[in-house]
């Protein structure tokens, strides 16, 4: 036969079996957008389905939501805008000088 054994193996039916999982999915990320896969995975078991959490998981980053909260740092300051505060000043110092100018007093 002319036919490479890809062919012949078994193709795995996984998108049928992930089709309800993917409807609960989008319903609970419609209602809440900033929830992540562990409190979907949460909410899912809370309302009484039985998916496991690795296929929560997988359909949530096949579905494309686990990308879109992605996002480079753009708060962080540039080194050269840091501020850069004073050195303080040892509480011993202070004292020190004080009891020095107490008795330079009397």
């Amino acid at each position: 036969m002319d036919v490479s054994r890809a062919m012949l193996t078994y193709q795995h039916q996984q998108p049928l079996k992930d089709a309800p999982v993917r409807t609960v999915i989008a319903e609970v990320v419609a209602k809440h957008p900033s929830w992540g896969n562990r409190l979907v995975f949460g909410w899912i078991r809370d309302q009484g389905h039985d998916y496991s959490e690795c296929t929560v998981h997988r359909v949530y980053r096949q579905s494309g939501y686990a990308a879109q909260w992605r996002y480079a740092h753009t708060c962080r300051m540039a080194r050269s805008q840091t501020i850069r505060l004073l050195p303080t000043v040892c509480l011993r110092e202070v004292w020190i000088s004080r009891m020095a100018s107490n008795k330079a007093c009397s």
